[in-house]
């Protein structure tokens, strides 16, 4: 009898998973790489956020949107502010789901300065920008060749599917 209102008592005051929730994020939970896609008008296009701590208490952000080129770019430097659940970092304001180990807002202004794109990032261990196809590659697929053999006449450029550019000499 004494042993069950002991467990009892321990259980009533164990810590719930609600009581988690309630405690306030830290720089520790957000370091790392947080990985999702911005969605507007049924296109979605990957995007990560990667928070690096710093000595000073400041964080370093780098962001990665492969449709703009920018691959762990860094955005700046910045003192990260908690309110709850709430983190602010830079421009971006996310709510931190401690169940769900999510980060989730509004793409920032800065970013998308005419919609409210929602977005949500999970933690992940890398993230890799789609490829996209490097110049060399694009340069590959047209043969340059002057026109006619006459290098004063311009540039002919055919393109392996069979198309045809014709640059007519400039100047």
């Amino acid at each position: 009898m004494i042993g069950a209102l002991a467990l009892t008592l321990s259980l009533a005051a164990a810590p719930v998973a609600s009581d988690f929730a309630e405690l306030p994020v830290t720089v520790a939970e957000i370091v790392g790489i947080w990985a999702g896609t911005l969605s507007h008008a049924g296109e979605t296009e990957p995007m990560a956020l990667e928070v690096e701590p710093g000595t000073d208490g400041k964080v370093l952000i780098r962001m990665s949107v492969p449709v703009a080129h920018l691959d762990r770019a860094p955005i700046g430097r910045v003192s990260p502010v908690f309110q709850g659940n709430e983190v602010r970092l830079g421009p971006f304001v996310l709510h931190y789901d401690r169940g769900a180990r999510t980060l989730s807002g509004i793409a920032p202004r800065d970013l998308v300065p005419l919609y409210e794109i929602p977005l949500t990032l999970r933690q992940v261990a890398r993230f890799d920008a789609p490829a996209r196809p490097g110049l060399l590659r694009l340069l590959r697929r047209f043969r340059l060749r002057p026109r006619g053999g006459n290098r004063e006449a311009g540039v002919e450029a055919r393109h392996e599917g069979g198309g045809r550019l014709d640059a007519g000499r400039s100047g």
